[in-house]
């Protein structure tokens, strides 16, 4: 399976999501922007650590993504985060690190933008 083909399989269980809300909209909407707040800081930090070379905090901040991602049952960008780890450990070159950090953000993003507006739908019916 291509990169491509894995990112537009990649998203969020809305499921596990509803479930850890009590099926309650008020809630899952707190639960969906409580990830949305922790996921965008986990970004942030990514991209802050990759701007100054500093590897251990782009470990950190990735694997705290990874964590908030697959608490949300996005396995498959839990999974690509771990790569993401594993590329910044073994690559003494910055820019495959940062191409697959790149990557990993506009899927996750994506993600994010594709849940708000499934969950949006959802409400509304």
């Amino acid at each position: 399976m291509s990169a491509d083909e894995r990112g537009a399989a990649c998203h969020f269980d809305l499921m596990k999501l509803r479930i850890a809300s009590g099926d309650c909209p008020e809630r899952m909407k707190v639960l969906i922007d409580s990830l949305e707040m922790s996921v965008s800081d986990s970004l942030e930090r990514s991209l802050q650590a990759i701007e100054t070379q500093n590897r251990e905090a782009l470990i950190s901040a990735i694997h705290r993504l990874k964590g908030t991602l697959a608490m949300a049952g996005a396995d498959e960008l839990s999974a690509q985060s771990e790569e993401c780890i594993a590329t910044a450990k073994a690559s003494t070159d910055w820019y495959p690190t940062k191409d697959r950090v790149d990557r990993l953000r506009e899927l996750v993003l994506d993600a994010m933008e594709n849940l708000q507006l499934e969950a949006n739908r959802n409400e509304a019916r």
